[in-house]
């Protein structure tokens, strides 16, 4: 992108700024939104001095030439000078169809397939669909259980997509035949199989199920019909060594073979039919990953983490507050059902209330009334850290206080690093 810019002008900065030093980088940050420049420390000086209200002119008198070059490139391509405040939340809704499976995963957190629950009929689901599409509803996600467990799933996601809705599907991929294939291809955005392994043996200690070839073909013949496919890993703590070597061979042939297949690889584990964990053992956990994926895809972290800003969106909290239902139409506020409670079902109400109920949610649970989010500079970009681990969080609506969540300096250092290489993606052409 090229500009001409008048050597005279001089920037008028939002108060809101903080700046933080993360080894020899430094990080000016807009506070009230999600934008910030990465500088080194003559090109801080040079933010200072047009902060203090010096011209371009005047900087390229004071400072190195290509120290005042790059730090104005930055300002102008992020109009930081300006910069835009979006609060937007997409209106996603997530439904459990069925919680039975064909699988007996052991890290399952849905126990999927040894709880029965009553479970709506077609007719239910497609009323409440219409509903969130009347509301403004934009996307939904459909999961289990298995999906294709629940008879009635194909005319679902059809029914969905008919009404303009972005579909998203989690399966384990081992009941898909041709034809399913062939029907839905055109009615599903993207479709998530769930692996977990890099071969037979591997496939089956986790998931207690010879499906491993069954599972990748299905991937491999979604992305031959033309959907976007992902292929959703999660490995075990046990044995994770043998299984980062193993499973790198079969990431490598799989990219080369379907560089349109997207691996996803868990960052954490949650408790599970047969899975407890501890926190360093999570911590563990996910370092190893991160190596993995990082040594798979290199840059990745950085890329993705780049997604979630690239319109400047406030991240105001993880997602709690986004609607789930259970199969038998109860309502949570996330997808980790079994660690919550739920006082609402889409049979006695309707989404519109439901809908109204989850945005003072939301409200309730924002970085503006936690103690230690609101004053943070990064809060909006890292939106306050997993709401289930905070206290009081089974009825948000009934906490009358400030939530009192925990935070580390490691976790607020994974940001910091991430702004920092993700920075060359944020390059924006100004309008």
């Amino acid at each position: 992108m090229e500009k001409e810019i008048d050597l005279g002008k001089k920037y008028y900065f939002p108060e809101e700024i903080a700046v933080k030093k993360v080894e020899n980088i430094y990080l000016v940050i807009y506070t009230e939104g999600c934008l910030w420049l990465v500088l080194e420390e003559e090109e801080l000086s040079v933010f200072r001095a047009l902060q203090a209200g010096c011209d371009i002119e005047q900087c390229l008198e004071r400072f190195d030439q290509d120290a005042v070059i790059s730090t104005i490139t930055q300002i102008e391509a992020k109009d930081f000078e300006h910069p835009r405040i979006i609060d937007k939340e997409t209106k996603s809704l997530c439904i459990y169809l069925t919680n039975n499976c064909n699988e007996r995963c052991k890290h399952c957190y849905m126990y999927a397939g040894s709880v029965k629950m009553e479970e709506l009929p077609v007719c239910e689901w497609k009323r409440v669909l219409r509903e969130f599409r009347e509301c403004g509803g934009e996307a939904v996600t459909f999961s289990g259980g298995e999906v294709t467990v629940y008879p009635g799933y194909a005319e679902v996601i059809q029914f969905a997509h008919g009404l303009g809705l972005s579909v998203t599907v989690l399966s384990n991929g081992i009941s898909w035949i041709s034809d399913d294939i062939s029907v839905l291809k055109d009615s599903i955005d993207e479709i998530q199989i769930s692996i977990d392994g890099y071969d037979r043996q591997s496939y089956m200690a986790v998931r207690n199920f010879d499906g491993f070839e069954k599972a990748l073909s299905t991937a491999k013949a979604f992305c031959k019909a033309g959907c976007r496919v992902s292929v959703a890993v999660t490995p075990l703590m046990e044995g994770l060594d043998e299984f980062i070597d193993g499973f790198k061979t079969f990431a490598y042939k799989l990219q080369e073979e379907f560089p349109d297949i997207f691996i996803k690889v868990s960052a954490e584990l949650l408790e599970g039919r047969e899975l407890k964990i501890s926190r360093e053992e999570n911590r563990q956990y996910k370092k190893m990953l991160k190596a993995m994926v990082e040594e798979l895809m290199p840059g990745f972290y950085a890329e993705t983490f780049v997604l979630n800003y690239l319109e400047n969106n406030k991240k105001r909290n993880c997602g709690f507050g986004n609607i789930t239902v259970a199969s038998n139409g109860d309502v949570y506020w996330c997808n980790r059902i079994f660690e919550l409670e739920s006082d609402w079902n889409v049979r006695d109400f309707s989404m519109h209330e439901i809908m109204e109920k989850a945005l003072l949610v939301k409200e309730c649970i924002s970085v503006e009334n936690s103690t230690l989010c609101k004053h943070c500079e990064i809060r909006y970009i890292c939106g306050g850290g997993c709401r289930v681990d905070y206290p009081g969080i089974l009825q948000p609506l009934s906490w009358q206080k400030e939530w009192e969540n925990t935070c580390t300096p490691e976790r607020k250092m994974d940001f910091y690093q991430k702004m920092i290489l993700g920075n060359e993606y944020f390059y924006l052409e100004s309008e």
